[in-house]
């Protein structure tokens, strides 16, 4: 597909940086864009729409530049920005419920730039943002968080993958970990154990049907069975 940048209607996307694409599981598109936003392309009606930060909208989404994109198992839309935290489409009422870090709210999102989002297997959501790994707890609206103090090796998550066992293993900017959500233990990994190098990058992360990891650096890749 080749979209031309939209001026005028729903002919295109916003923003010809396109740089992160989800399908949803009606098969319609949803496009982060870096600066403009994020598109929504309807592939039945062949249209888009636009949704942009609007100071004047409360239900508008926040950040300008989308830096990670999920559909979770309820089929809700999560989107992670750079800068302006944690997103959720909300289709009843066609706008976004907003989640930010508020320095007053301990229990608040860490980080407002996000740039991972994944659900496990047991349904629990989790957020790699550039200040310490997040869990999600859907009934309060709180956040538990996990630092460098708590076993991290650097408080900035890049991406996410889980093992068949339930660990979750996690590409950062200065090695990969494997964290036990349920003894709260984390495995680092470092050069001298084979790393592509210590930076991982945003999006660079794949679990293959056999259970093989990918996960891409700065100076190339890893892969490896856990």
């Amino acid at each position: 597909y080749t979209f031309p940048v939209d001026t005028v209607g729903n002919l295109g996307t916003s923003n010809n940086v396109i740089d992160r694409l989800l399908e949803d599981k009606q098969g319609n598109w949803w496009l982060g864009t870096l600066y403009a936003g994020l598109d929504y392309y309807d592939r039945t009606k062949g249209i888009f729409t636009h949704y942009k930060p609007n100071p004047t909208d409360p239900h508008s989404i926040l950040g300008e530049s989308v830096w990670s994109l999920f559909q979770d198992s309820q089929e809700n839309i999560w989107i992670g920005t750079r800068g302006g935290g944690l997103n959720l489409w909300d289709e009843a009422n066609k706008g976004f419920i907003h989640y930010k870090h508020d320095k007053k709210v301990p229990a608040s999102l860490s980080n407002d730039i996000i740039n991972a989002v994944f659900e496990d297997s047991k349904g629990n959501l989790w957020l790699g943002t550039n200040n310490g790994l997040n869990l999600f707890h859907p009934v309060s609206k709180n956040f538990t968080h996990y630092f460098l103090k708590d076993g991290l090796p650097s408080d900035a998550i890049q991406s996410i993958l889980e093992d068949g066992q339930g660990n979750l293993w996690l590409g950062t900017n200065n090695g990969l970990s494997c964290f036990n959500p349920v003894t709260k233990a984390f495995r680092n990994y470092e050069l001298n154990d084979g790393l592509q190098g210590s930076v991982f990058n945003s999006g660079a992360a794949l679990k293959t049907t056999q259970g093989e990891m990918y996960f891409g650096g700065t100076n190339g890749f890893n892969v490896f069975h856990p």
